[in-house]
């Protein structure tokens, strides 16, 4: 909570840009292997699905080398989804492709709108059992 109330999140943004198609979509045409997913989608990812609400902003850590050939199967290609890249910490790499609940909370936190805000409280619970649980966090 500390974490979350203290981070500054423009700190750490290198670029924002607007994609045109959903923001699950742009999600999923993020090539570059290096890139973290953050935020909503890495709730979600690690979740297993989103039943929160629907959210048009989509953050990676690292350049996300979107893919230029349509989107597969987007639910919505008509809407307009933000891109936030944000100067990965290189230690937030031990955790492969997605960041940890704990961050993607703090980050979502610090982002305007109602769907952030949804998502900070709905995945309270979900982040209290999966820090004591996921590896490396509480565990030094």
């Amino acid at each position: 909570m500390v974490w979350a109330g203290r981070r500054n999140l423009r700190h750490d943004v290198i670029d924002r840009f607007s994609v045109q198609g959903s923001a699950t979509a742009i999600e999923r045409s993020v090539t570059n292997q290096t890139a973290l997913l953050g935020g909503f989608g890495a709730l979600v990812a690690r979740r297993g699905g989103n039943t929160v609400a629907d959210y048009e902003t989509v953050l990676v850590y690292g350049d996300p080398r979107l893919r230029t050939d349509k989107f597969t199967v987007d639910p919505n290609p008509t809407r307009t989804t933000e891109v936030i890249v944000l100067d990965p910490d290189p230690l937030l790499y031990r955790y492969g492709r997605i960041t940890p609940l704990t961050q993607a909370r703090v980050d979502l936190f610090n982002l305007p709108g109602w769907q952030a805000a949804r998502f900070v409280y709905h995945f309270l619970t979900f982040l209290l059992t999966d820090a004591v649980a996921e590896p490396g966090l509480l565990s030094a």
